[in-house]
Order: C-alpha cells, then sequence, then structure tokens
C-alpha cells in the first residue's frame, strides 16, 4: 500500500466515505486542537458510540513508555463492535530502541479492527516506528495557514448560526495569534455577545 498524505482541512472532508488501508493515520504539527478534530472524526466513523468505553483507548506516552505496553494496547480486540480506535499521543516521547523495536513487532501484535492514531512526533529519524508507519498508512498535516485559520473560523461561525466578513477573522487572527484553540475561544466569546440582529464587526472583536 502506497502512504498518502492529506492536509487536515481535506482530511476532514473525506474521512467519513474514503477507504484507509491501513487504517493507522499519523498526525504532523503541533496544534492539537487540529488532532482533537481528526481523532473526533475517526471516532465518528470508527467508534459506536454505545461501546465507546471499551473501544477507544489513548496513551499519553513518556520516556518510560515501553514497546510491550504499546504492543499489549494494539493487541485488544474490540468490544462487541467491529473496531476499536488507539490514539498515542506525545510519540515522540519514545526511546528509540524501544520504538525501533516496534518496527519489527507491531505488524503482528495488531489486532484485527485496530486503528491507530499517532501524534505529535517530531523527527522520525528518532522514532524508527513512526517511520515506518508514515510509509504505510496516511499522514495528516495538522498545520494551517492564514486563508485556512479563516476557513476554519468561518466555518465554526456557520454551525453557530453567524457568518463572519473575511476582514473580522483577519483582525481577529492579528489580535489573538494564529492558536486555533484560542481563536475559537474568542469567536465563540463574541459570537455570543451578539445581540439578535448584530453582526460582528472589528470594533467587538477588539474589545
Amino acid at each position: 500500500m502506497v502512504a498518502s498524505k492529506l492536509g487536515v482541512l481535506e482530511f476532514l472532508k473525506v474521512a467519513d466515505k474514503q477507504p484507509f488501508h491501513p487504517e493507522v493515520f499519523v498526525l504532523v504539527g503541533e496544534d492539537e486542537y487540529l488532532h482533537e478534530l481528526v481523532v473526533r472524526k475517526l471516532e465518528a466513523r470508527y467508534i459506536d458510540p454505545d461501546f465507546r468505553d471499551f473501544n477507544q483507548r489513548r496513551l499519553d506516552c513518556t520516556k518510560s513508555t515501553t514497546a510491550g505496553e504499546i504492543s499489549g494496547l494494539l493487541g485488544e480486540l474490540p468490544t462487541l463492535v467491529d473496531h476499536r480506535l488507539v490514539f498515542l499521543h506525545n510519540i515522540g516521547a519514545l526511546t528509540k530502541d524501544h520504538s525501533s523495536r516496534l518496527v519489527d513487532t507491531w505488524h503482528r501484535d495488531i489486532a484485527g479492527g485496530t486503528v491507530v492514531c499517532l501524534a505529535p512526533f517530531g523527527s522520525s529519524k528518532d522514532n524508527p516506528w513512526v517511520g515506518a508507519l508514515g510509509k504505510l498508512g496516511t499522514t495528516v498535516e495538522c498545520v494551517l495557514q492564514g486563508p485556512d485559520i479563516d476557513a476554519l473560523l468561518a466555518a465554526f461561525a456557520r454551525k453557530q448560526g453567524a457568518r463572519v466578513d473575511p476582514k473580522v477573522l483577519r483582525c481577529l487572527r492579528e489580535r489573538v495569534g494564529e492558536n486555533l484553540r484560542g481563536l475559537i475561544s474568542h469567536l465563540e466569546r463574541c459570537l455570543l455577545s451578539l445581540r439578535a440582529g448584530e453582526s460582528l464587526d472589528e470594533h467587538r472583536v477588539e474589545e
């Protein structure tokens, strides 16, 4: 299977219907808000909400995390459904020794129906396993530039039943920066402050 690479917005659009083989997703970039969007999309596609507690696992890796610990997590079978989701967060903390062991063992240990998502990992040179998975699975680039950030904010506003002028979104980025969690939070507060019939303007953003 040839690896694929998708920008995060493209992934969010196609993830419901596009086939992925293997079901392995490597998230590039440090913005955890975007990581959460990807994980939610994977949850919606693969996890039955009635059995979420049994079939969704998150491991926050540290330098003491071992290959055996990860192999054990990958080897658990789905409970009463077809899929389970394993999210390995901060995989970059895994030592090179344990990462190298996983290169040789993970494909034997992983249970059928297990969907794997990894983030963030830094350089694959220091993490052989992630480098290997990146050559097999789907890499999702969780990095956005100004226009794409504006598109994401506009989509958020539409879900709240509001339309926002692009100039206002640029003003918001200039004021808050490009941290998406901070931008969404500030935009939400601004929208909640509007009265019926009011539109969001630059003055309200700067308050």
